[in-house]
């Protein structure tokens, strides 16, 4: 869990006194935040009307002993994504999910993961000229940008229940071409649209926490 710097903790301290102790996401369920937010929705043909749409919106991240961190976000309840909310999970309904990894460093959670892009035209440095790129579309297969995503939580307690909460600290983007290296690195404004995440025990996850132990 905490790699090389678990040498160095207190010689005085059993296994489990210093898994209890140090900062570390829990295992044995995930973390979710609920956004609700606000967006115009289609205007009446008399004008008189203006209606609105409330949206809500999950983001959900569960964390492995092996440093793998699985991310989810879409609009289904918590109930309905859970369960099937795991490693080997190839799609859940309504769901965007992610696979990257994290570290531990002191009482903060680091997380990254990328998602892959094609370019197209110019975007890949094709040049100009429909003629040339369709040449290379034939000749060559299209090339692929990354987009990194930064995460970094600080763990705090719930009611005195430690490592219950996620609060946001830093979350960037970086856009990576594969011609030109990063072109961008966008820092993401942390206001009211980044709730703390709040740990949710899934019974089914505890067997596999256990065995990880």
């Amino acid at each position: 869990v905490w790699g090389k710097s678990a040498e160095s903790a207190s010689p005085a301290l059993t296994w489990r006194e210093h898994f209890l102790q140090t900062p570390h996401p829990l295992y044995h369920g995930c973390y979710i935040s609920c956004l609700v937010y606000f967006r115009n929705g289609e205007r009446s043909l008399d004008d008189f009307y203006k209606p609105y749409h409330s949206v809500v919106y999950y983001r959900f991240y569960r964390f492995y002993m092996d440093g793998t961190l699985l991310v989810g976000q879409g609009a289904v309840h918590p109930r309905s994504v859970v369960q099937k909310f795991e490693k080997d999970a190839n799609s859940i309904a309504g769901v965007e999910l992610f696979r990257g990894t994290y570290v531990l460093e002191g009482d903060q959670v680091i997380g990254m993961y990328s998602v892959e892009r094609q370019l197209d035209g110019e975007d890949a440095g094709g040049g100009n000229g429909g003629h040339r790129r369709n040449n290379q579309r034939r000749n060559n297969p299209p090339a692929v940008a990354l987009r990194n995503f930064h995460m970094c939580w600080k763990l705090l307690p719930v009611r005195h229940r430690p490592f219950r909460q996620l609060v946001w600290d830093q979350y960037y983007i970086e856009n990576t071409h594969p011609q030109h290296g990063v072109v961008s690195h966008d820092n993401l404004h942390l206001g009211s649209k980044f709730p703390a995440l709040i740990f949710s025990h899934v019974k089914s996850y505890t067997p596999a926490a256990a065995d990880s132990l």
